[in-house]
Order: structure tokens, then sequence, then C-alpha cells
């Protein structure tokens, strides 16, 4: 018949075959007078975005402790995704020692495309002495770092084993491969709306951007005069396998054709053809060309750090001309 079947994370209810029919999201301990059994169950290891494929292992969890120096091998070329690790750690009060890649360390960084096949992949191998992040590349070994570090804020076990301080963290065994199903995931972003941002702001934009595996930004600029006519009023997702064409204008053109939209904008709404109007349109003009071009250059900086691609597109909506999806 129907029963219970108690374990460390809740109960489950048993269907007549013993097959699981539910699980109460609920701790409970077991009762001798029901007859139930202890069966342990790991949590489930929620990951976004979710990876290609997960096992996890019953084995020792890997441990780090802030009372010792952690070892951390990694290319000489990837300052900023080593960085970025660091960085992390040292949120745990953990000390970590940047050593090199032949010498024994607890946490390993490494680039083969040879073990990695697949662009941008990798795999995250945690073991109960090491763990170790194999990519095929540096976007790659980015997105290993970033799965690292989501398990260390939502999958660790951390306890403070004294007074003075010493902390430990236990993270599970587990074996983790993931790679893109598509090589150009993008979103198209408007121009317009960069200028109202703080470079904090953008960079926090970005931020999430490469951590929902974000390769491309397609910075829309354009003029069109009506709101409703623009291409974005933020940024959408714009993603294939078809490869995009890098726009071959530099900077300092995109700069003057920015100027240009909004030099078109301010002509159409002009109080007037009287000379202080010109000026103080011309004066408005410089001052939102201006802001425009420093987002686009904060934004262009972060897109950098992140191996993230901006691909400015200008598009004349007002003209019906719009952006190819």
């Amino acid at each position: 018949g129907d029963g219970d079947v108690h374990h460390s994370g809740g109960r489950a209810r048993l269907n007549t075959d013993h097959s699981i029919m539910s699980i109460d999201a609920y701790d409970v301990e077991e009762d001798a007078r029901d007859g139930c059994v202890a069966i342990p169950m790991d949590p489930i290891l929620v990951l976004w975005p979710p990876p290609q494929r997960m096992n996890r292992r019953n084995a020792h969890p890997f441990v780090l402790s802030n009372d010792a120096i952690i070892t951390l091998s990694a290319p000489s070329a990837e300052l900023h995704i080593v960085s970025s690790l660091v960085e992390n750690l040292g949120r745990f009060q953990f000390r970590v020692e940047i050593c090199p890649p032949l010498i024994g360390s607890v946490i390993k960084l490494h680039i083969d495309s040879h073990i990695c096949t697949k662009r941008n992949s990798y795999e995250l191998i945690i073991d109960p002495g090491q763990l170790q992040i194999i990519a095929s590349d540096s976007l790659g070994l980015r997105y290993g770092v970033q799965t690292f570090v989501q398990l260390m804020q939502l999958h660790s076990d951390l306890s403070v084993l004294d007074a003075a301080g010493t902390a430990v963290m236990k993270l599970p065994s587990v074996s983790i491969s993931d790679w893109p199903d598509i090589d150009h995931r993008a979103v198209l972003w408007s121009h317009r709306n960069l200028a109202s941002h703080q470079q904090s702001v953008l960079n926090e934009m970005v931020t999430l951007l490469s951590k929902t595996r974000i390769n491309t930004v397609l910075l829309s600029v354009d003029n069109a005069l009506d709101r409703a006519e623009m291409v974005d009023d933020d940024y959408n997702i714009v993603s294939g396998n078809s490869p995009v064409t890098d726009w071959t204008q530099t900077e300092d053109e995109l700069t003057a054709a920015v100027g240009a939209a909004v030099h078109s904008m301010d002509e159409e709404e002009g109080e007037g053809p009287d000379n202080e109007s010109v000026e103080e349109g011309d004066t408005g003009n410089s001052t939102a060309s201006s802001a425009i071009s420093s987002s686009i250059t904060d934004l262009r900086d972060q897109c950098d750090r992140h191996l993230i691609s901006l691909i400015p597109m200008l598009t004349f909506t007002s003209l019906a001309q719009r952006v190819s999806s």
C-alpha cells in the first residue's frame, strides 16, 4: 500500500509499486512507528544557465579553508579571468597564491582544445583534493570560472570553526561539461539608453550578459524621430548560428554618426530659426552627442573585459530601414 519514505531533505510519498510519487520540501525525522526507512538523497544542484552535462559523484567534498593559502595555476595570458576568480575567492576571505602550471595546485585552470573540442566549451572537475577547469578557449575558461563561482555562492557548505574566524567551505564532488548550442548569442541594444546609465550600471549589465553566455552586443544607432519607431528601448535577444558581419567603421566615425543622428532630431524638434535657439540647439546637440559617445566608450571597455564583441550598427528607422535579426 501507500507509505512514506523519510530522507534528509523531506518526505517522499510512494505509489503502490514503490516508485516516488511526490516529495515534501520540509525536513522530518524518521518515525519508527509507521515503519519508515531512511533513504539518503543529495540535494539537486541548480545552475543557470543549466550545463549540458553534470554528474555528482559519491565522494568526499572539496574543502577550502581561510587558514591556509590556496594555490592557483592558470595560463599567463588569462589575467582578467584569474583576477575575477581571485576577487570572488577573496569575498569569502580566502587567500590565493598564483603558482606556475607545472607545480601542483589546489585550483588549476587550463586551456586545451584537444580535450574540449567545441567552441567556448569547458569541463569543471571537482575532486576531494583538487579543482580543475579545462576549456577550449578564453571564453570557455571564463564560463567555467563563472560556474565555479556560482557553485560557491549557491551550493557550498560554509561554516566557522572557532572564535578566530577560521572558515571552511565544502563543495560537492562533481563533474560538469558545458558548451553553447549557438555560436552567436547576441543582444540588440539601443544607443539611446546608454547615456542614461552610469558606468557602474553598464558594468553590472555587461557582467550579467556574460554570465548568461551572451557573446555579442549589437549596438543600434538610429535617428528615429518618434519614440515608437525606435528599434528598441533597451535590449533584445538576437541569436543564431550565422556569423554577424563586423562593422568596419572606426569609433570616431561612429561618434560622428551618433552626432548626426542627434542633430537630425534637434532640427526636427527645434524651437525656431532665431540664432539664440540655434545656438541652444547646438549646445544641446553637443552635450547629448558627448554623453552618448562617452557611454559607447564605456560599453566598449566593459565588453572587451568580458570577451564580448561590440558591433555598432547604423539604422535609420525613420526611413523604414530596420536591423535584420
